[in-house]
């Protein structure tokens, strides 16, 4: 009896090892979001102490220099956290891409997985009906040595 081979196997196992590696690009696309947004939190906290300590010191008398250096702070502060959201907005889309392509290898993968499991349905019933031929083959043997005894 021959041995249920599937024709698509290694395009299956190919797909499955696709499917592995977009998972971890996933994977490694949310970690880095992650990384972005507590980044973002980080300057946030910095830039409102840092509007905490300017208006402390305007309230009292303070050397200008301290005072124009920390009003320059806070436009760097600002502008890193544009810059930190423009690229939190970059890596959602890299996110929802990633995404994307994973759901669509996810339907290519599942596509093979549907037709694997057609051809083993098929090759079942193949062994069934080989094996009901036998026994009747046998059973007519039999019945046909008891006849001629």
């Amino acid at each position: 009896m021959r041995k249920f081979k599937h024709r698509l196997a290694g395009l299956e196992n190919i797909k499955g090892m696709e499917l592995d590696a977009l998972r971890q690009v996933l994977a490694n696309a949310q970690e880095e979001l992650r990384r972005s947004q507590q980044e973002l939190l980080e300057l946030r906290h910095a830039l409102d102490t840092t509007y905490n300590e300017l208006a402390a010191m305007r309230r009292g008398t303070v050397d200008a220099l301290i005072l124009l250096s920390l009003e320059s702070y806070t436009g760097v502060l600002r502008d890193q956290i544009r810059a930190v959201q423009q690229r939190i907005a970059d890596q959602r889309e890299a996110l929802r891409e990633a995404q994307e392509r994973l759901a669509e290898k996810h339907k290519e993968k599942k596509v093979l997985e549907k037709y694997r499991e057609r051809k083993e349905e098929e090759y079942r019933q193949y062994v069934e009906r080989e094996q009901q031929k036998e026994l009747d083959e046998t059973a007519a043997n039999i019945y046909q040595q008891h006849r001629t005894v």
